[in-house]
């Protein structure tokens, strides 16, 4: 029996880019069976593209911010099974490996990760009290009970950075962009199967890298909004020492342009 192919498409005020995304879909050289966007109560034209595409049959539903992701899962979870990846693409991943590169924040876009759950239902969903880092946190979660996590070299999606998506918007609440990233550090360490005396090395480590993104961050909107800048300081510095802040401005000034390009930003 042929696998079946389902693209679930998570959307919020996306009318400029969703019809360059449906358009890519339909231009895949393996049809898809079904497509799904689902809606997170936009207020643009988005609904009435996706009822007026015609490449291409899309279904349409709508729901809230991480719901919508959490929707999206269980609509994956329904799908057909899928085969094996192939090994010439593909390599195994240690999973301690990847709940490293989670726990530091080099995380896995929502738009690059193939779920294969054999028809079952996976035990986590998204954290709706972290918004600017649920995804961080759910694949740490799920990378801690999947049987094997796969990764390729190949570029398979693209990710569109624009003014109107959920970090810009995450930007204006420091307890959202700043604070909860240090939340989602110390959840995901905790997942990392370490000694004592590594998870305190561990622990400092991240501590130091934790004020270095919030630094960047500070330099980021300090132009602009310099009493914010200040606000993210104070919170930073509630929860690490001042040690751990004089490290991370030796690591941005070691490590960040003097002068960044206007399009830098910490994610």
């Amino acid at each position: 029996m042929p696998t079946e192919v389902t693209t679930v498409i998570p959307v919020y005020n996306g009318a400029n880019y969703l019809r360059y995304t449906l358009d890519s879909l339909a231009k895949q050289t393996r049809p898809q069976d079904r497509v799904i966007v689902i809606n997170d109560c936009s207020t643009d034209n988005t609904c009435d593209i996706v009822r007026s595409y015609r490449p291409i049959q899309c279904d349409l539903i709508s729901l809230f911010p991480i719901p919508t992701l959490n929707g999206s899962m269980r609509t994956a979870g329904r799908l057909k099974k899928l085969p094996p990846p192939p090994h010439m693409l593909f390599t195994q991943m240690p999973r301690k490996k990847l709940l490293i590169q989670q726990c530091e924040l080099n995380t896995i876009a929502c738009g690059s990760l193939v779920l294969k759950t054999n028809y079952q239902t996976i035990p986590l969903r998204f954290r709706s009290n972290y918004q600017h880092v649920a995804d961080v946190i759910f694949y740490a979660e799920l990378a801690s009970i999947a049987p094997t996590i796969w990764k390729t070299k190949r570029r398979l999606s693209q990710i569109r950075q624009h003014n109107d998506n959920a970090t810009a918007s995450n930007k204006k609440n420091i307890q959202s962009w700043v604070i909860d990233e240090w939340h989602a550090m110390k959840l995901i360490s905790e997942r990392i199967p370490e000694n004592t005396v590594s998870r305190t090395i561990q622990r400092q480590k991240l501590k130091c890298m934790f004020a270095a993104r919030s630094l960047v961050k500070q330099q980021d909107v300090g132009a602009l909004d310099p009493k914010y800048a200040d606000q993210i300081e104070t919170e930073v510095r509630k929860h690490i020492s001042p040690l751990h802040f004089a490290m991370g401005q030796l690591a941005v000034k070691l490590y960040r342009p003097t002068n960044p390009s206007k399009n830098e930003s910490a994610s």
